[in-house]
């Protein structure tokens, strides 16, 4: 509940710059997940906007039978978006309506806990950084020319580093897992104007 707190005050402040270009999301893709993932988007120009957000995972879950375990993450992210094709509704492009091409940047923190014999040991810890591009689409769906709800659906793909320290080696003891690579990034978000 804190952490959802903390972010709802971080966003806060961004909705004093404009409220008729304003727009706040959530993935409910995320919410299947068990993740609450929230974005702001802010309209600049005609065919510019950014996009920040952040999500927070928190779980019980199973290793193997009988031992289980405590999975918590979240994540900030930020994004820079032009449009360049207007929607079916405008004769040109006007953000925050219509298809998009952005940079994106992640920082994704990640902690997994077992529990054995009534005590916590942990699994996992550590970080990853990831950017890159994508292109998406967004569309108001309206009810007598009253924007109700903005339907955001994106993919790209960008590069990822890890490093976290876990327990999977070398008798028990903490290693340095570093992982690096191409990485997809998909999604669909609801958002209403605020």
């Amino acid at each position: 509940m804190k952490n959802i707190l903390l972010l709802f005050y971080i966003l806060c402040p961004f909705t004093i710059l404009s409220a008729q270009q304003s727009i706040v999301k959530i993935e409910p893709l995320a919410l299947a997940a068990s993740s609450i993932s929230l974005h702001y988007e802010q309209v600049f120009s005609q065919q510019i906007s950014v996009q920040i957000g952040g999500a927070i995972s928190n779980k019980n879950i199973e290793y193997w039978d009988g031992l289980g375990g405590e999975v918590f993450g979240y994540s900030l992210s930020g994004q820079a978006r032009y449009y360049f094709l207007p929607s079916y509704a405008n004769q040109v492009a006007h953000a925050p309506e219509g298809m998009y091409v952005a940079a994106w940047g992640r920082y994704h923190y990640l902690r997994a806990t077992m529990e054995i014999g009534g005590e916590s040991a942990e699994m996992l810890q550590g970080a990853a950084y990831s950017g890159g591009v994508l292109g998406g689409f967004q569309i108001w769906l309206r009810h007598k020319k009253r924007n109700l709800l903005l339907l955001d659906a994106y993919m790209g793909t960008g590069y990822k580093i890890a490093d976290y320290d876990g327990r999977f080696a070398e008798r028990g003891k903490l290693i340095a897992y570093t992982s690096s690579g191409i990485v997809p990034r998909f999604g669909l978000a609801l958002g209403v104007p605020f």
